[in-house]
């Protein structure tokens, strides 16, 4: 197969993953920062949400609430994966990174909000069909790859995405077997991992938990929830890798971006002439073809009822297990906190109150019940079914509802934090302009109106720290502005030959012959070992032109090896030349032995093997 053909028919499932696993480990550590930023957040409040949802006695009464506020967690997480992966793009093209500013968030955000939502409907029913499940998933992880680009817009991006998922579907069925298989191992390890910790914690600590007196407390939902999401956190970075390389590679079909990348490493002290080489090269491949609460009656009925209702509640003589087992803990500490409080006023109720106490019964009516309604002390109540909805409003609208009631206590809580900032700062420009003018200034007697100089020296301080401030605002607006605006690029001289000292210089550089003349010629200025990389790499070149190797950075010699081996098996003396090779350039680059000219020339020899086979 040509490398034209296989160009077009994409890389390997496992060449690609390979290429992906490398790039994540070359990125630096803002780029995973940036997406664990998003990430964490959802699957801690999907974690808390599944475990009250699952556990909660008054889970119903904020129900609306929490989905809203994990369904907004879920486009925060989407915004921040699009601009991981168009950061990783930039890395994968040799390009800066575009700076993040407000409106390339909210364009990311205004589009994954559009597109994302329907794959909680599309990708259950796609795996029903099981057909089309490839093609499905292919789609939303290109709508992230897409979605914080340059001027994107919903439309372009949905018809990019579209179009990529179509492309190779052989490659991305093989992707999906391999993540799948990759994502198991990654979920029995954690399984295992934690099931260990208790123990190992109990043999270190002696803390005894729930987990160590009962195997059988880790079969509950939330800990196969905290399983899948620790397994989500490890896995989908790579996964956001393998699918954005694909739509780049499939978009340089048409745009030669992945020439362009290649290019920029053969000649890297010349970007400016490199990248309109490129933008030519690329133009001609291009060109080709609730509840209401009743009041309470006052007097020993009332009493009577507090008492009756607090007697019926049983101090829990076990451990929290089920769902909240993840929380045995705290659990526990709640057992011996809320109910010591209120076997504590049972007692007070049954003796009535102390004559020196001051206390009415009312009032500790009142506090019990507000301490009753708190979500700390009755959210392992047992569930009550609640009363029938009179205003006949079904489960939708009953939803819409709570969502509007939510977001209007939000407004009202974000209406009172800036009300009390905007008090606290009156309060300090009133501290301020006390300690710097004084107290108001009194005529003095006969003196007129006139102010004390000290008064004109404090308001002059005044100004000038205002000034002060005001300017250091410009300031730093300016710089903002300017951290994203492009820099030039001097021209300077074309520096052709590799430096064959880097560890990420590839055989891909420079043709056969080019390697075997820079060998040449370092043998005549008495440089052996770099002479005998550059055979090395000479032999590499010779083998991808003849299709029996692919040329990448992430590969070793081994793979190298191993790749002959499986595409050479009607070669064995080519194999074993270039074997016997890849130990003495081991031994040689790798390890401590010298370099002589017997060496050299055995290498040589069978290089000239390789060739003639």
């Amino acid at each position: 197969m040509s490398p034209k053909d296989s160009r077009r028919e994409g890389a390997g499932a496992l060449e690609l993953i390979e290429e992906a696993v490398h790039l994540l480990r070359v990125s630096p550590l803002a780029l995973p920062g940036s997406y664990y930023l998003g990430s964490l957040p959802f699957v801690l409040g999907f974690l808390y949400f599944w475990a009250d949802m699952s556990r909660g006695s008054s889970a119903h009464k904020h129900c609306a609430s929490s989905a809203f506020a994990v369904a907004l967690l879920f486009l925060w997480m989407k915004t921040w994966q699009a601009l991981f992966a168009q950061r990783l793009k930039a890395q994968i093209s040799g390009r800066p990174a575009a700076p993040l500013t407000v409106s390339r968030f909210a364009r990311a955000a205004l589009i994954q909000t559009i597109l994302q939502p329907s794959g909680f409907f599309l990708l259950p029913l796609s795996l029903v069909i099981v057909l089309p499940f490839g093609c499905t998933y292919a789609f939303y992880q290109s709508v992230t790859a897409f979605a914080a680009e340059e001027g994107a817009k919903a439309k372009p991006v949905f018809q990019k995405a579209l179009k990529q998922a179509q492309l190779w579907p052989r490659q991305n069925h093989l992707l999906l077997g391999v993540l799948l298989l990759f994502g198991l191992a990654v979920f029995l390890d954690l399984a295992v991992g934690l099931t260990t910790v208790p123990s190992l914690i109990k043999r270190l600590f002696g803390i005894e938990t729930a987990f160590t007196r009962s195997r059988w407390s880790f079969l509950n939902t939330t800990f196969l929830a905290t399983l899948c999401g620790l397994t989500y956190l490890c896995l989908d970075p790579l996964i956001k890798a393998v699918y954005l390389l694909r739509c780049f590679y499939g978009e340089s079909l048409h745009t030669g971006e992945d020439l362009r990348a290649e290019l920029k490493q053969y000649m890297p002290a010349a970007r400016a002439g490199v990248a309109l080489l490129a933008i030519i090269v690329g133009n001609g491949l291009a060109s080709k073809p609730p509840e209401a609460s009743q009041p309470r009656e006052a007097g020993s009925e009332q009493r009577s009822n507090i008492e009756l209702r607090t007697s019926s509640i049983q101090v829990p003589t076990r451990p929290c297990l089920g769902p909240c087992s993840m929380l045995s803990v705290g659990c526990w500490m709640m057992d011996v906190l809320p109910w010591k409080n209120l076997r504590e006023n049972e007692r007070l109720l049954s003796t009535g109150p102390t004559p020196n106490s001051g206390i009415a019964p009312a009032d500790l009516d009142r506090s019990i019940d507000r301490v009753l309604s708190r979500r700390e002390y009755n959210w392992r109540l047992p569930r009550e079914k609640g009363a029938e909805d009179e205003s006949g409003k079904g489960f939708f609208a009953a939803f819409i509802d709570g969502i509007v009631e939510t977001i209007r206590s939000w407004v009202k809580a974000i209406g009172s934090a800036i009300k009390t900032g905007l008090n606290r700062l009156a309060d300090l420009i009133d501290w301020l302009r006390e300690k710097v003018l004084g107290k108001r200034a009194t005529t003095r007697d006969g003196g007129g109106a006139s102010l004390d100089w000290m008064v004109f020296l404090r308001a002059l301080i005044l100004i000038l720290l205002v000034l002060a401030a005001i300017a250091v605002v410009v300031l730093f607006v300016r710089a903002w502005n300017r951290r994203g605006a492009p820099r030039e690029v001097s021209s300077e001289a074309l520096e052709l030959v590799p430096d064959l000292s880097d560890e990420n210089l590839t055989a891909s550089r420079l043709p056969e012959g080019d390697w075997l003349n820079l060998a040449r010629e370092l043998m005549g200025q008495g440089d052996l070992r770099l002479a005998l990389r550059a055979f090395y790499l000479a032999s590499l070149a010779h083998l991808a032109q003849r299709d029996l190797i692919r040329v990448a950075k992430f590969k070793s010699n081994r793979d190298y090896e191993q790749e002959l081996r499986r595409r050479a098996r009607g070669l064995p003396d080519l194999q074993a030349a270039f074997g016997e090779n890849v130990g003495i350039f081991d031994r040689a680059w790798y390890g401590l032995h010298d370099v002589t000219g017997e060496t050299l020339r055995h290498f040589q020899l069978n290089l000239e093997k390789i060739r003639s086979c």
